[in-house]
């Protein structure tokens, strides 16, 4: 969700658009239409920290590599997690990822 509203920031689209846009599609569900709203208002408030986030991606890690189930998308969101935290964010919600995208390179 992060990435799609910095797209559309970046191409000059109407990204509160977004929702409506998907509303009823495939792309369309319950995460997009109750977290999007507080992307684009980048309120970052934690309602789940992004630390606990890390936390239950180390474990389905740790599953994966125990069962040596390859899974490399949990893998990036993981290394993006870190990397949210290593700059300060551990105590925001989890959507502060979005602020990897805001500020500097990643």
């Amino acid at each position: 969700l992060a990435e799609a509203l910095k797209l559309a920031e970046n191409n000059g689209v109407d990204a509160s658009q977004i929702p409506d846009c998907l509303a009823g599609g495939y792309a369309d569900s319950a995460m997009l239409r109750q977290f999007f709203p507080r992307l684009l208002a980048r309120d970052f408030a934690p309602a789940g920290y992004a630390r606990q986030v890390l936390k239950d991606l180390d474990m389905v890690d740790a599953l994966a590599k125990n069962s040596k189930t390859p899974l490399p998308m949990t893998s990036q969101a993981r290394l993006l997690y870190r990397l949210l935290i290593a700059r300060g964010y551990s105590e925001l919600d989890a959507i502060a990822i979005l602020k990897l995208y805001d500020s500097e390179p990643l």
